[in-house]
């Protein structure tokens, strides 16, 4: 008996296969007694190392294949990673213009507001009117409503104080009156004593 050592094509998963033959020819065998069987265990067992030998090559060639996807997949995961870093700059490009741009609002906004303080009610009114009519005539009805409340609750007070003084200015009469009464008797009690 010899080895013969079969050698797959190289690859990863490359490996040598021994199958033990005979030192002699095969005609000898089948020439034996037994040379039958042993022929066709020889077969088989060949056949199986053939098998193992084809299906580790099979075998061999889907990781190769895995392999190369994977290596795609790579690729291709890299080229997303750069597209990814690209929209990053570009997304931080417009986070920083849209904070400049908020900047530039807010300063606006601060600008407009002291420009407001420095303006009058009454051109603060007209601008309003001039941006809603609607918005601003509702607040002068509301104004002019306002007034005519105040005028009115005036009109009672002065009312309520015109009567007050007419109250006031007729105790007064009446007082005077005593008073006025008062000395007319004394001086009557006076004359009529000189005269005594």
């Amino acid at each position: 008996m010899s080895d013969t050592t079969y050698q797959p094509a190289s690859g990863p998963l490359s490996s040598t296969f021994t199958v033990a033959t005979s030192s002699s020819s095969i005609a000898p065998l089948e020439a034996s007694p037994g040379g039958q069987s042993e022929k066709k265990q020889f077969s088989k067992d060949a056949t199986e190392v053939g098998g193992e030998v084809e299906a580790f090559r099979q075998e061999r060639d889907e990781l190769r294949a895995a392999k190369t996807a994977l290596s795609e997949e790579i690729l291709e995961l890299r080229r997303a990673n750069l597209l990814l870093l690209e929209t990053v700059k570009e997304g931080s490009a417009v986070a920083i213009g849209l904070t400049e741009d908020l900047r530039c609002v807010r300063r606006e906004k601060e600008q407009e507001k002291e420009h407001t303080e420095m303006l009058s009610q009454e051109n603060v009114d007209l601008r309003h009117k001039a941006l809603d009519h609607k918005r601003v005539r509702r607040e002068v009805e509301n104004k002019l409503e306002a007034a005519n409340n105040e005028i009115g609750v005036l009109k009672g007070r002065l009312d309520e104080m015109a009567r007050e003084a007419a109250r006031e200015r007729e105790a007064l009469d009446k007082a005077w009156q005593r008073k006025l009464d008062e000395a007319e008797v004394l001086a009557r009690i006076a004359i009529k004593e000189a005269r005594h």
